[in-house]
């Protein structure tokens, strides 16, 4: 027996649309109100949050490729937001970090997004936000156990809280965490 199948049904496929659709909307804010691209966003903001690291810990905090990383670093960097110094326990390791500029758009940005949060969700009780914020927090880490499942990626930062037990960590603990290293407790 042929069962019915409505696309337009199909969770994984209405959450794709939908992502798509806040993506664009993010490209829209992004480009006309600071000629970024949502993706030099993310990195702006991973290094709003994590403070100064290197390119290949935003590649894996990201699940972005290196060349990708390094080509917006380069063109960030051109527009005084970024800039690259030596670091690390033996300054062997170049850390990107946001400028004054950066910093100052990183706020603006977040304004932007604030209000298109606001836009988005306005007719969302409380209730329904925290159920909306759980439920994608589940999908997200079913999704991570999936693409470690099919192709052996390593788990995002949300699997790796949920398995320290912790929630709520940095990003340089995540980092930590990520690369096999104790995180002290609380």
């Amino acid at each position: 027996m042929q069962r019915d199948f409505y696309l337009h049904e199909n969770l994984p496929f209405v959450v794709h649309v939908v992502a798509n659709r806040m993506h664009q909307l993010m490209s829209i804010v992004f480009d006309r109100s600071f000629n970024l691209k949502v993706a030099e966003w993310h990195l702006m903001a991973t290094l709003h949050e994590a403070g100064p690291i290197t390119q290949a810990e935003i590649s894996r905090l990201q699940r972005t490729d290196k060349v990708a990383i390094s080509r917006m670093v380069i063109a960030l960097q051109k527009r005084g937001l970024l800039v690259r110094t030596l670091g690390g326990r033996d300054n062997r390791h170049q850390l990107v970090a946001l400028t004054a500029p950066g910093e100052t758009m990183v706020y603006d940005a977040l304004d932007k997004l604030s209000l298109l949060e606001e836009l988005l969700f306005k007719d969302f009780d409380e209730g329904e936000m925290s159920t909306l914020r759980k439920g994608l927090q589940k999908l997200r880490l079913a999704t991570d156990n999936a693409q470690v499942q099919a192709v052996g990626m390593p788990p995002s930062s949300l699997t790796l809280q949920r398995r320290s037990g912790r929630e709520g960590l940095t990003l340089s603990e995540l980092l930590r965490l990520e690369s096999g290293q104790s995180v002290p407790s609380e």
